[in-house]
């Protein structure tokens, strides 16, 4: 699951909610992808390899990066609607 503490939408500092836009679409290393979904930085390697995982570009020659809406939008698509537990 991918947690973010920012605020989102107007602010003091941003009353127009365009700043918290851009930061909600932050670049992420393979590191930081791997810790957000629970999965070991190589097995998010070898996904971007096959063409599988979440979307990525490069950012340079070897600079992959992945955005960070992307990410979440590819983890709610993972959902199988497995059985849900009576609480």
């Amino acid at each position: 699951m991918v947690t973010d503490f920012r605020p989102h939408g107007p602010t003091m500092a941003d009353p127009t909610g365009r700043l918290s836009a851009v930061l909600d679409d932050e670049p992420m290393d393979t590191l930081a992808v791997a810790r957000a979904i629970g999965a070991a930085p190589d097995t998010v390697r070898q996904w971007r390899h096959r063409g599988e995982g979440p979307p990525w570009y490069r950012a340079g020659r070897r600079i992959v990066r992945y955005r960070r809406t992307e990410v979440a939008a590819w983890l709610a698509a993972q959902d199988q609607g497995g059985e849900k537990v009576p609480a």
